[in-house]
């Protein structure tokens, strides 16, 4: 995911370095969501590699426009279930990553659990994708996690980094 927020700077580079760093290391192919076609030459220039990516073209697009967008954007017939990585939490480790990728064998969600808080990024498999794409619209992921009877999982992680929302420092 990721719209100007992406090329905001931690310590070490950019979001999406971090992001496609972490990615890389797990083996994880990565579909940015931006707010332009034209961000995806900058993203290119930082990461040092072509970008695979959707646009977001939701004016003002919050994080669900933004998981609709990058729907699009994947494989058709792929099942491999998309991890959805706010661009508001970069600095996740690859162990963190691996292990909620590892819930998919046994959940449609799957939530990062740090001292008994879920976190980000999260995992949806293709079914709890397409439902959420085509059932929510106003309420949000949040109303949909809660409503749905999707099997629900969580994978216990020591990782803060879930929880370091860079809009909201804690």
């Amino acid at each position: 995911m990721g719209g100007p927020k992406i090329f905001a700077h931690g310590p070490e580079g950019a979001f999406c370095q971090y992001i496609e760093r972490t990615a890389r290391a797990v083996g994880f192919p990565i579909l940015w969501v931006l707010s332009h076609h034209d961000q995806a030459a900058r993203v290119e220039s930082l990461i040092g590699t072509s970008v695979h990516y959707a646009v977001n073209s939701t004016v003002g697009g919050d994080m669900f426009s933004s998981v609709v967008a990058g729907s699009m954007g994947l494989p058709s017939g792929s099942a491999a279930p998309a991890i959805v990585w706010p661009v508001d939490f970069p600095f996740v480790s690859p162990p963190t990553l691996a292990a909620i990728a590892g819930g998919a064998l046994y959940a449609d969600i799957v939530k990062p659990l740090y001292e008994g808080r879920a976190g980000h990024p999260l995992l949806l498999s293709r079914r709890a994708l397409a439902l959420a794409v085509s059932t929510v619209r106003q309420q949000g992921l949040r109303s949909f996690f809660a409503e749905t009877t999707l099997s629900l999982g969580f994978v216990a992680v020591n990782d803060p980094q879930i929880h370091n929302n860079i809009n909201h420092r804690q």
